[in-house]
């Protein structure tokens, strides 16, 4: 503790705040309004830096005597003192500290230890706006929000590399954090999955190993496998209603708006491109089993139709006794509008009502049927070479995914019949910050962000971060014993 030093930093702060208060009385009558703001502004943070520098100062855990045992119960003498420097919203600041040290062992410093230092030069309150700024917009325009609302200079390679420390603790953060309260939930239990490529930069994108067709171009994209977990109320409609709402929506407008709209609760949202994808769902398991612990809840699982995707999801959720996986109605949809394009040659009226015709009977449980008739039009109908391909393609698809289909049982029960949840979140994780004009990633950054924005999305960010600080404390700091010499 240096009193000295503190009572002047101190002394110092309300100079400059008397200052702040001369200047407003002599340019009251001079200035606008927004230009004695700017100015209030700066100073404001100019007395910032003057105290947290007294804070510093002020620490009587810095200088503790001769002698500190470590962790491990070995003595550590008195050294020497080092500084640092401590970039805070404020500034840069220099703290001088007291080093206790023998050879062989960890130094211990106990100012860095009472006051939480982090390892990195930035103050943690820095990182947090810094992540929260670059979470939402590009590195640049988070550089130029810094200079302009605190002044402070920062070089966008390190605002870059800031997300980075965020990677050790996403996936063990969702797996402890806390489930929600039963009064806050609903009756089903969901988790959604779909597969989103994050464009990459060349380098990377020649460690992605696939398997190429001749002619087939290297990909310049890699899939983030993006997985969902939450609750929902069970919702009971018609066959008949859900085609006409999927498919005649603008008939049905002013109808829904009075209807009562059931959402999901507590959302849960995750995204990696780098974690095999099997540990993604099983991370989405966790989540969802904490919330269902007695099993008493129907669990749905829902997928937009990829086999590969599918044969993971069920490979990896072997701690759920039973589930039910659904297919996407809205990507079987887009297959039916496939089928009326090649039977019907003009986008009108009946190509709507062709669709409808054939998702409501699809709806109903009757995917067989469906089936069956598609095959009589490919051998009947005189078409051309390209519409059977597509009316064939249809009818693959329809037989691979049957199990999927059972969708008159699922409206019975209430459950929910589409991937909503997790289309929606494959756009606020990566196409609202990942896709941008010219964007290409590393992988390295790319995951970062991910697990930034599924945090943040997940709307997790201050629980989080409080989280990554007690943790990064036990990593950084270690427990020592001040020893008094008699």
């Amino acid at each position: 503790m240096n009193l000295f030093k503190t009572e002047q930093f101190f002394l110092e702060s309300n100079t400059k705040l008397q200052q702040i208060i001369e200047f407003i009385g002599m340019q009251s009558s001079e200035l606008e309004a927004h230009k004695v703001e700017e100015h209030i502004l700066a100073k404001l943070l100019s007395i910032g830096k003057s105290l947290l520098s007294g804070y510093f100062t002020g620490v009587s855990q810095n200088d503790v005597g001769d002698k500190v045992v470590n962790s491990d119960k070995v003595e550590l003498k008195r050294h020497e003192k080092r500084t640092r420097k401590y970039f805070s919203i404020f500034g840069k600041i220099d703290i001088e500290r007291q080093i206790y040290w023998l050879k062989g062992e960890q130094s211990v410093i106990p100012l860095d230890n009472h006051c939480n230092l982090p390892e990195q030069v930035y103050s943690y309150y820095l990182q947090d706006i810094i992540n929260d700024f670059s979470v939402d917009v590009t590195f640049e325009k988070t550089q130029e929000k810094l200079k302009k609302l605190f002044n402070i200079n920062i070089g966008d390679r390190q605002i870059e590399e800031l997300p980075s420390t965020t990677d050790n603790y996403c996936a063990s953060y969702f797996e402890q954090k806390e489930v929600p309260k039963k009064e806050n939930e609903g009756e089903l239990q969901v988790m959604e999955f779909d597969g989103k490529g994050i464009p990459l930069i060349k380098k990377d994108t020649a460690k992605i190993k696939s398997r190429k067709g001749k002619g087939e171009k290297n990909q310049k994209k890699k899939e983030a496998l993006i997985g969902t977990s939450y609750t929902v109320d069970k919702r009971i409609r018609s066959a008949e209603e859900i085609a006409k709402n999927l498919i005649y929506p603008e008939a049905n407008f002013n109808q829904n708006k009075k209807k009562e709209q059931i959402k999901a609760q507590n959302i849960i949202r995750f995204g990696s491109l780098k974690m095999p994808k099997s540990n993604v769902v099983q991370l989405i398991q966790k989540d969802a089993n904490k919330r269902n612990p007695d099993n008493k809840k129907d669990v749905i699982v829902l997928l937009d139709g990829s086999l590969y995707q599918e044969k993971i999801v069920r490979d990896s959720l072997n701690e759920i006794p039973k589930y039910t996986v659904i297919l996407d109605i809205i990507h079987v949809i887009e297959y039916l509008y496939d089928v009326a394009h090649a039977i019907y040659s003009e986008n009108g009226k009946e190509i709507k009502d062709y669709v409808y015709s054939l998702l409501l009977k699809i709806l109903q449980g009757k995917v067989g049927r469906v089936i069956g008739g598609l095959k009589q039009i490919i051998t009947k109908r005189d078409l051309s070479q390209n519409k059977i391909k597509t009316l064939e393609k249809v009818v693959k698809y329809l037989e691979n995914h049957k199990l999927n289909m059972q969708y008159d049982k699922y409206i019975e029960k209430g459950y929910p019949i589409a991937t909503g949840i997790v289309e929606s979140t494959c756009k606020q994780i990566v196409i609202g910050r990942m896709e941008g004009s010219g964007m290409k990633w590393s992988l390295d950054r790319a995951e970062s962000m991910l697990h930034m924005r599924s945090i943040s999305k997940s709307e997790q960010w201050e629980d989080f971060n409080k989280y990554k600080i007690e943790n990064e404390r036990k990593r950084v700091h270690k427990p020592f014993i001040i020893k008094r010499v008699a």
